[in-house]
């Protein structure tokens, strides 16, 4: 019997990427805006062309990405030489992410998808029945993640909201009392709790609005597709994961 072959490129790069994104998000699993911003590539940040690749800008873009690469990187890895493995998915995402810059300069990119598909495409043309195979159950694990992850944060919301409510309680009771030192601690108190909260989703079969700081615009999030900032001009980007290059 063959001995199965441990595919440890494709574990470090998605245990990199996981790292990653928990360093690089705020609370409750969401993406900081301003570290998007600042490692996406774009043409003012041509630097960023390889770790453009591990910054994702939701946890449901993350492991989209993730269910993609461990199926294909299963089979692919099992093939290829290591350098050869490193050279597909590094060569992909450069190549797509010049591409992308030529043609729409004004966006920052963002995310792991063109690595993934590079991936993808390779592992269909070693072992299409085994790609199909992992991918499904990858994409299976993958809800589930992402389906667990969304249940917590509703817990934690509802726990938040609970807490504006008892603060709000507090603040009136101070107020009535003409204590008005404790009133605006309180304030502040509500001001940085309510910071926590953010965007419900509204989850449809091809289209829904992920969970994202209030702060932060809201974005849609198609499938493999990416991600894309909803702007005024250009309401339909859904090759990848993108972003205002400058924000504001």
């Amino acid at each position: 019997m063959a001995r199965l072959k441990i595919p440890k490129l494709t574990i470090a790069l998605s245990g990199i990427m996981v790292i990653a994104y928990l360093v690089l998000s705020s609370m409750l699993l969401f993406a900081d805006k301003n570290n998007i911003s600042e490692f996406g590539f774009s043409i003012n940040k041509m630097a960023n062309i390889i770790n453009y690749s591990f910054v994702h800008s939701s946890y449901a873009h993350l492991f989209a990405n993730l269910a993609i690469i461990i199926a294909s990187g299963i089979v692919v890895e099992s093939a290829l030489r290591k350098r050869d493995f490193l050279a597909l998915f590094f060569g992909g995402a450069a190549f797509s992410a010049i591409v992308f810059c030529a043609i729409s300069p004004q966006y920052s990119l963002v995310g792991a998808s063109a690595g993934a598909v590079s991936l993808l495409g390779a592992a269909i043309v070693i072992d299409p029945k085994k790609t199909a195979a992992y991918a499904a159950i990858a994409l299976v694990a993958g809800y589930l993640v992402i389906s667990g992850i969304a249940f917590y944060v509703e817990s934690a919301q509802k726990k938040i909201a609970e807490e504006v409510i008892v603060l709000e309680q507090a603040k009136k009771e101070a107020v009535h009392l003409g204590n008005n030192a404790e009133a605006e601690n309180i304030s502040a108190q509500i001001t940085k709790t309510s910071e926590r909260i953010t965007f419900p989703s509204s989850l449809g079969p091809s289209n829904s609005q992920k969970r994202i700081p209030c702060h932060v615009p809201r974005i849609n999030f198609e499938s493999l597709k990416g991600t894309a900032i909803e702007q005024p001009t250009r309401e339909d980007l859904t090759w990848a994961s993108l972003l205002p290059s400058e924000w504001e």
